[in-house]
């Protein structure tokens, strides 16, 4: 297989004007990369991918699962967000669930009864997001495409002692294909991928883009939010649509609640307004995942190829310096764990950063890579050292991923001392304690 050694930047391509875009299927299908045209919100939407479906067919459905509902109707608001909840407990000081205390680190292990993913659609390629003030994951209007039309919302509340899946908002009744919204107002199922974002200070949760909405992989540049005080979706313009050449959302700066897109355009939800703080960058495609490291404020990209098994085989790796707008190519260091990786050929990955081992930890968790974690140094330097995370004599091994990836379903949990894993849509929750 071919070296590794050449590294990606961030592009915003000119030919990105609605976001990047290719056939959804997995990396196994072979289907190239085209290019897509987003609708306004209320205008009409061209083809999602330029192309039809590459042939095979995506399985992924929702899972109907016990699910405590609080649900209140389908109506939307459209309220401008209150004060937040207050900051997530540091690792050191928090009181554990039961489920996570006493457990030793560096150790993979299920919480039980957590399987269904609340009935969602998560394994059409779609991520949660986490309300880090509450160890809480989200899961919104996942599926899309031919998989679900199903926009329904559920939470899971991580810090309780035995968490349990919560039906926030049901699904709409009326779901007609190719449209942004149904009939209700409320925003189409998609396949989500990294777009989904918590942001705390808002009581809500953002989709950034809505790619392949549920029909004909058709997208839009659409921001929707849900509100998590009142269970409520905002009405229908809110928000303003990702600009032309934004792409969807991708990373979340944990410390100012911002929203970047994987083509670096950046949202702040406290004013509603888009910006670009990357000046610089060196050409090469990104897509995801991408980690902040909130100790120098850079942001840490690395994927094979496109992110999605097309534009191989490479890795492509960048760091973005968020003080200087400046983006520059990452190498990284020849070794087993590097080679391990050139193999592994990871599709769909997540990554998070770990602050309290000053560290990125990268999982794809495919085939015979299920439970494998790679450790990316976190510095200032365009050189990083890779390596595997050495798993603990009790750790037991999670599931093998789905072809459609685990997207961002690998997340760093604070107060939680580790990272909690969704692998799919009928296995219980992994958690993987880092610290504590």
């Amino acid at each position: 297989m071919p070296s590794a050694r050449a590294s990606a930047s961030f592009l915003i391509f000119s030919t990105l004007s609605s976001g990047f875009a290719t056939s959804c299927g997995g990396a196994d299908e072979g289907a190239s990369e085209g290019t897509s045209s987003s609708a306004s919100t209320s205008g009409a939407a061209t083809t999602g991918d330029g192309s039809t479906s590459s042939g095979v067919a995506e399985t992924s459905v929702g899972v109907t699962s016990d699910v405590a509902d609080t649900s209140a109707g389908d109506t939307s608001s459209s309220g401008d967000g209150s004060e937040g909840p207050a900051e997530p407990v540091d690792c050191g000081d928090a009181v554990l669930p039961a489920w996570l205390d006493g457990r030793p680190t560096g150790e993979w292990f299920e919480i039980p009864d957590t399987a269904g993913a609340g009935g969602a659609a998560i394994n059409a390629y779609s991520g949660f997001a986490l309300r880090d003030s509450t160890a809480e994951i989200v899961i919104a209007a996942a599926g899309g495409h031919s998989d679900s039309a199903d926009n329904r919302v559920v939470t899971l509340a991580l810090g309780d002692d035995a968490p349990t899946w919560t039906l926030r908002h049901a699904s709409s009744v009326e779901t007609p294909i190719d449209v942004p919204y149904y009939p209700d107002g409320l925003p189409s199922a998609r396949h989500v991928y990294q777009s989904a974002h918590v942001v705390d200070a808002l009581d809500r949760v953002f989709l950034v883009g809505a790619r392949f909405v549920y029909g004909s992989a058709v997208s839009f540049p659409t921001v929707d939010a849900f509100d998590l005080s009142t269970d409520q979706w905002d009405a229908a313009g809110t928000w303003p649509d990702v600009p032309e050449g934004g792409s969807y959302g991708a990373v979340t700066l944990r410390p100012t609640q911002e929203i970047l897109t994987s083509t670096m355009f950046a949202f702040r939800a406290s004013d509603a307004t888009w910006s670009q703080p990357v000046t610089t960058s060196t050409g090469t495609p990104v897509r995801w995942p991408i980690a902040h490291d909130t100790s120098r404020n850079r942001l840490l990209t690395l994927q094979w190829g496109d992110g999605q098994g097309y534009d191989g085989p490479t890795i492509h790796s960048t760091q973005v310096d968020l003080a200087t707008g400046v983006q520059s190519l990452v190498t990284l260091g020849e070794g087993d764990a590097l080679a391990a990786f050139e193999a592994e050929m990871p599709t769909y990955a997540a990554m998070d950063y770990d602050p309290e081992n000053d560290r990125f930890l990268f999982y794809s968790g495919q085939g015979e890579a299920a439970g494998r974690v790679y450790v990316v140094e976190a510095a200032e330097t365009d050189a990083r050292a890779i390596g595997l995370l050495e798993l603990g004599p009790g750790s037991t091994t999670p599931p093998a991923a789905p072809g459609a990836g685990v997207n961002n379903r690998f997340r760093y949990v604070p107060g939680l001392c580790g990272f909690v894993l969704l692998v799919d849509a009928v296995s219980n929750l992994q958690f993987l304690r880092t610290a504590g």
